[in-house]
């Protein structure tokens, strides 16, 4: 499972808690999503190397920032940080990125091969969400073939 789902996945597991990856009551970041959802790490309210870098080494990775803030300290531009961050300031925070968001940015830096299966799947995601797009754009639907001229 790639680490976008896991978050996905883990936030049915923890509720949304900024700063905190697993306080072991119900409620994690996005990082302790991930791990709740892969059945890895323990609660923690540290931000120590966890079982989900040790998992997904790449998490430690530097990237750029995902969002117009800067680099802030030493190692901050990797990848397990640069989730956090986007996380606690931006989803939690004031709101200008969704859980999605951040998981399609995950998604968008995540080495790991995809499977054929999961290559299908988003080409039916897209595929879907285009037809969705399209479908009922006046606010007619379906009707509008049903009506006779004449």
């Amino acid at each position: 499972m790639r680490v976008s789902e896991a978050i996905m996945a883990g936030s049915m597991l923890l509720k949304s808690s900024p700063r905190v990856r697993n306080d072991g009551c119900g409620f994690g970041c996005a990082l302790g999503m991930a791990e709740a959802a892969l059945g890895i790490g323990e609660p923690s309210t540290s931000g120590v190397l966890s079982a989900l870098e040790r998992c997904h080494p790449w998490l430690e990775d530097r990237a750029a920032s995902p969002c117009a803030c800067p680099v802030t300290g030493f190692g901050f531009s990797m990848i397990n940080c640069w989730i956090a961050h986007v996380f606690n300031e931006h989803v939690m925070g004031d709101g200008t990125w969704t859980l999605e968001r951040l998981c399609d940015w995950v998604d968008s830096v995540d080495p790991t091969p995809r499977t054929v299966h999961e290559i299908v799947d988003d080409v039916m995601k897209r595929h879907e969400e285009k037809e969705d797009d399209e479908v009922d754009t006046d606010g007619v639907g379906d009707r509008a073939g049903l009506v006779r001229q004449g």
